[in-house]
């Protein structure tokens, strides 16, 4: 028996290059957002992490994220992939 789980994504994200192995702390139920709580803030499309394979430049992580209107807007850390 193995701390992680596999998870059968969308080819979208499979072409997208996005790792389906996590590890099982990082795993949670899903829970719908509470509009009344935190409005506007249900995500309605994905956020396109990946290069197309030409790119050699690779996403290794989000270093921070900041609401605006309706949209987050995200800090990432880049990488060559060596």
């Amino acid at each position: 028996e193995t701390s992680t789980c596999r998870l059968e994504l969308p080819p979208d994200m499979v072409r997208r290059r996005i790792h389906d192995t996590f590890h099982m702390s990082l795993l949670r139920p899903y829970q719908a957002n509470n509009d009344r709580l935190f409005p506007k803030r249900e995500l309605s499309r994905w956020y396109d992490f990946g290069q197309p394979d030409k790119d050699d430049w690779y996403i290794t992580g989000v270093i921070g994220h900041a609401w605006q209107d309706d949209h987050v807007r995200l800090l990432v850390q880049w990488s060559l992939g060596n």
